[in-house]
């Protein structure tokens, strides 16, 4: 996907995890366990992060597509978005700091050219 990637290992997890990495969801394979996956479970609770568990068929589909060179997930695969999102009180309180207080909201504009006009 354009605006998500997707990382593995449960140690790489545990550190995007911890580290504040915005990570959109977590998949397990079915039946993986252990005192790595307990805390990253646990990390993803708090934070609110979907944990998905797949069948191994599924999941080793998944393992497929997403890691390099035959490398192994060891059960666990987060998909991280690239993009922040905020709610719009949020948002607002940002622009309320910026020098040039300008917030503007567009829904389906299609052609480019209009945002460039908007924008300018």
């Amino acid at each position: 996907m354009e605006n998500q990637d997707y990382i593995y290992g449960r140690n790489a997890i545990f550190e995007a995890i911890n580290s504040g990495k915005r990570v959109a969801k977590v998949f397990l394979s079915f039946g993986v366990q252990g005192g790595a996956i307990s805390a990253i479970f646990n990390l993803c609770k708090k934070n609110g992060i979907p944990i998905v568990t797949h069948d191994k068929t599924k999941f080793n589909t998944l393992e497929r597509s997403v890691c390099q060179h035959g490398e192994k997930s060891q059960g666990i695969i987060a998909l991280m978005s690239l993009i922040e999102t905020c709610d719009l009180e949020d948002l607002i309180r940002i622009s309320q700091t910026r020098k040039h207080k300008v917030l503007v909201a567009l829904d389906e504009i299609t052609d480019p050219h209009n945002l460039g006009a908007i924008a300018r």
